[in-house]
């Protein structure tokens, strides 16, 4: 099969069976399935961006992700779920009802992890989708930070706060360290934390695990490294918070909503 050169855009999708799993903006109306469009007809008419509708197709190689399209405009996201029946189901959520969201990142495989709700319910909706496409799906972790769409962490106000110490002990938190700024400006209270053992002769060695806290104005961001995942949570003041737990050589973390745990892990250093 011939296979077209360039950009992944409209008139250069593969349709080899790697490349139809990737994830895929639209580009025109009629890119949009009918059992989706019927959801979003309010939104077109409306004028949303067409870069802001995403397709997500199941991916035979990671079968946790099963189709989706999300799409998010003004103060709404909007996720569109094809269930095992092929009915699709829609999921609309409310910025101002998001307590916190997780990025997750791990060679391939992402993950947007968003909990929102009321003050007495919470729910948790999934967006996985395979990394090849990353840049999809910044502009969406922008957007429910409630921060520029075209936020770059690298050239951030404030980017260059990252503590210089971070950079020497944990030098590959120190790059994630910079997304904090999604979150506001002005990095306060600056704490992270590692597990492993000293390298041969005395020498330092990369920790196996680790973890950033850092305050800023809409609340904390809160950085956990596992082997190759990361995860990053965004956490609104007042509504959400991560806390770590110093029990002898053991380090429990816990993320809490509305204080009800909704991530607990244990380290224990070696």
């Amino acid at each position: 099969m011939k296979r077209r050169q360039g950009s992944l855009g409209r008139e250069s999708v593969d349709t080899a069976p790697t490349a139809a799993d990737f994830p895929r903006r639209m580009w025109d109306k009629k890119d949009i399935g009918p059992d989706y469009r019927k959801y979003l007809n309010m939104w077109l008419r409306a004028g949303v961006d067409l870069g802001c509708v995403i397709l997500v197709p199941a991916a035979r190689y990671q079968p946790d992700i099963r189709e989706y399209m999300l799409s998010y405009f003004g103060d709404e996201i909007m996720v569109l779920e094809r269930g095992e029946d092929g009915a699709v189901t829609k999921t609309v959520i409310k910025r101002k009802d998001i307590f916190c969201f997780c990025s997750t990142e791990d060679l391939l495989r992402g993950c947007i992890s968003i909990y929102w709700g009321t003050r007495y319910e919470i729910h948790r909706t999934a967006l996985p989708y395979n990394r090849v496409r990353r840049e999809l799906f910044l502009p969406v972790v922008n957007w429910l930070a409630d921060c520029p769409a075209d936020f770059y962490s690298p050239k951030a106000p404030g980017a260059d706060a990252v503590p210089r110490r971070l950079k020497e002990e944990q030098p590959s938190l120190y790059h994630y360290g910079k997304d904090v700024y999604r979150f506001g400006n002005r990095g306060r209270r600056w704490e992270w934390w590692g597990l492993g053992a000293p390298g041969a002769f005395g020498k330092k060695r990369q920790m196996r695990s680790a973890c950033l806290s850092c305050e800023l104005e809409k609340g904390q961001v809160f950085i956990l490294q596992t082997g190759s995942q990361v995860d990053i949570w965004y956490l609104k003041r007042g509504d959400a918070q991560a806390s770590v737990e110093e029990q002898g050589r053991e380090k429990k973390i816990v993320v809490t909503v509305k204080s009800e745990p909704v991530m607990t892990r244990s380290f224990r250093a070696r």
